[in-house]
């Protein structure tokens, strides 16, 4: 009966809170494997403007079901070569010469002809590029132009015919390998026949946004990443950095201003002896004409091995050219988006709650949640921290996938906060941990049945697994790049307010949290269910000792009366209406027989030899007990 009763169907507690939906057991195993639910992960986005003045197209599938196309373009202009900027001509490979009319000419190979950059171009540029994205390859002077076999479609105001695209980072190095390769880019920059103009007029960057747009617009279902190569140099002829100054900042401002370029990253490269201590500027450029990028999908984009752009090994590969000084080496200077990841919550291990044998007891945890600054190349000087929990219920974690405990109550929103305030700077790409203070409030358990008490017991803590709001108000960041040097490498000193978004100082997040609490119903649960259980033992080895067998007493061969044996309680035998031994079951259910004295027992094959020590050999007697007695005997004995 006890073991029906523990197995039956009954209703246990249920769903205290129907109205407050909590995650799906494939959401919390999403939390246990340190990832955020889709579904969170989007509510807890700020809403998006779908059309940003009439430049997107609205809402669109989501982005891992689009495709990227890729665009490389490449500075070509006769700057392109380490020492340009040198005062002096230089020697050796580096530097330049003067040519006979007093100009400059370079004195060695360019940069794409060098290993060093080769090598940058392949583990840093295309390691995000994948086998089947469609690419082109692009050269820019003062016009942007594709490469199409051995020679090129020029921009000028819109391409009136696409090239068809290559596929993967190889078609991008067929057309940049250079004639003498087979490729479609000229050994030598005043070699190529591209454009209407000489290489040395000035390199517009701008003028590449506007030829990438029309490549990227035209493809249906996808997406583009730009990369521009350049050394931010715009070669006017008269020297004058403040006109290159103006043309650097028609380029970001234009990045700002369009929404369709809706991350921009830089990589300054300018380390490896190819350089002759000169820089370089590597930009990745993500655009799309649809809703703007939120953060499941720009997480996407940089990160796995599908990640298109600042992906761990490009990272990997532009930290080799990096310069050492750099505050995060190889990781990129993120010019926008700068309202998404500013910095990365995650609670460090499971919080464990304090104790409370008690229902009804509130816990306090102390719990330790790291920040890291993501935005690389800035420091985070102030932010204060609040912590509000939605719905956590019980679940166990010992399966997979986790099932709910439904013997505890969740925690229902809004009844779980904590707050802080950061007490040093987060350096750049690094993380700090606070520790903040939590009171939860008491886990309560539904104990209606013994199913209830049951599944109670087998749990002595719950693991309490859910989502928290964090909200990072009053945030303040500041550079961890010197003003002038921003004005050397990227061309603009006030680069920053360029790009300055007020969202920048305020951030919602939704983390995931798994807490260990004491189940205040442990004992008494698992104590009744003892006693059931022993109950339940006893009265099972009762059974088994009380069960009876039947056997008939039959002497020399004629049947008397029928006995009940069991294993618990010995029968006595009657023979002639005398006691004449003791039977009971052993065991293993066989039978035992103990003579009772005078009387004597001889055991004889499937038989007992039966006599008094004191009577002659020939009055023994031969005892049975037999399951069955044949007609015969029954016969005997009725005659």
């Amino acid at each position: 009966m006890i073991f029906l009763l523990l197995g039956c169907s009954l209703q246990g507690a249920g769903d205290p809170f129907p109205q407050d939906k909590g995650l799906s057991a494939a959401e919390v195993q999403s939390c246990i494997d340190g990832e955020l639910p889709e579904i969170a992960a989007k509510g807890s986005e700020r809403s998006i403007d779908r059309s940003a003045g009439g430049k997107l197209k609205g809402s669109s599938p989501s982005v891992s079901s689009r495709g990227v196309s890729t665009i490389v373009a490449l500075d070509y202009s006769g700057s392109m070569f380490g020492g340009y900027e040198a005062s002096e001509p230089g020697t050796g490979s580096c530097g330049w010469t003067r040519s006979s009319r007093g100009g400059k000419s370079p004195n060695g190979d360019f940069y794409w002809s060098k290993k060093g950059f080769q090598d940058m171009l392949q583990q840093g540029v295309l390691a995000g590029v994948g086998d089947q994205d469609p690419t082109w390859a692009m050269l820019f002077n003062s016009t942007p132009m594709l490469l199409e076999g051995s020679g090129a479609r020029v921009w000028d105001q819109g391409y009136s015919k696409i090239p068809e695209p290559a596929l993967g980072a190889a078609g991008v190095l067929q057309q940049l390998s250079g004639e003498s390769l087979g490729g479609g880019l000229a050994d030598a920059p005043w070699q190529a026949s591209f454009g209407p103009k000489r290489m040395w007029d000035s390199s517009e960057m701008a003028k590449v946004l506007l030829a990438a747009e029309d490549v990227f617009e035209a493809q249906e279902k996808q997406d583009g990443v730009l990369w521009i190569l350049t050394d931010n140099i715009i070669d006017t002829g008269d020297g004058a950095q403040a006109s290159e100054a103006e043309h650097n900042r028609a380029f970001y401002e234009a990045l700002a201003a369009d929404p369709r370029w809706q991350v921009v990253y830089a990589w300054p490269v300018s380390e490896g002896d190819w350089l002759c201590e000169s820089t370089l500027l590597v930009y990745g450029l993500y655009f799309s004409p649809y809703e703007r990028i939120d953060r499941v999908a720009y997480e996407r984009l940089s990160e796995g091995p599908a990640g298109r752009l600042g992906n761990s090994t490009q990272i990997q590969g532009f930290a080799k050219v990096a310069s050492p000084s750099s505050p995060a080496p190889g990781q990129p200077f993120k010019l926008k988006p700068d309202d998404l990841d500013l910095v990365e919550p995650e609670f460090v291990g499971t919080v464990d709650c304090g104790s409370a044998k008690a229902t009804g007891l509130a816990r306090t945890c102390t719990a330790a949640l790291s920040l890291e600054n993501q935005l690389q190349h800035r420091r985070v000087e102030a932010a204060t921290l609040t912590l509000s929990g939605q719905r956590i219920d019980a679940w166990d974690r010992s399966t997979r996938p986790p099932t709910p405990v439904v013997t505890a109550r969740p925690l229902a929103s809004k009844t779980l906060s904590a707050s802080s305030s950061l007490q040093a700077p987060i350096p750049a790409h690094e993380a700090v941990e606070l520790e903040v203070v939590l009171e939860v409030p008491p886990i309560e358990t539904e104990l209606h049945t013994l199913r209830d008490r049951w599944e109670s017991s087998q749990h002595p803590r719950f693991g309490m697994i859910g989502l928290v709001d964090m909200e990072l108000s009053g945030l303040q960041t500041a550079m961890a790049i010197d003003p002038a040097q921003l004005g050397d490498v990227y061309g603009v000193e006030s680069l920053p307010q360029v790009f300055e978004n007020p969202n920048t100082e305020h951030l919602s997040r939704t983390v995931c949290v798994m807490m260990t609490v004491d189940n205040p119903s442990y004992f008494s649960s698992l104590l009744l269910v003892s006693l059931l259980g022993l109950g339940g033992l006893f009265a099972v080895v009762g059974t088994w000792l009380l069960k009876p067998t039947w056997r008939h007493v039959v002497v020399d061969g004629v049947a008397g009366e029928r006995v009940r044996l069991s294993r618990l309680l010995a029968q006595e035998i009657l023979v002639d209406g005398q006691a004449v031994a003791k039977a009971r079951l052993n065991a293993s259910g066989r039978i035992v027989l103990r003579a009772i004295k005078p009387y004597r027992l001889t055991p004889k094959g499937g038989a007992w030899e039966l006599s008094q020590r004191e009577e002659e050999f020939d009055a023994r007697r031969k005892l049975e007990l037999k399951s069955r007695v044949s007609r015969r005997s029954s016969a005997k004995e009725s005659f």
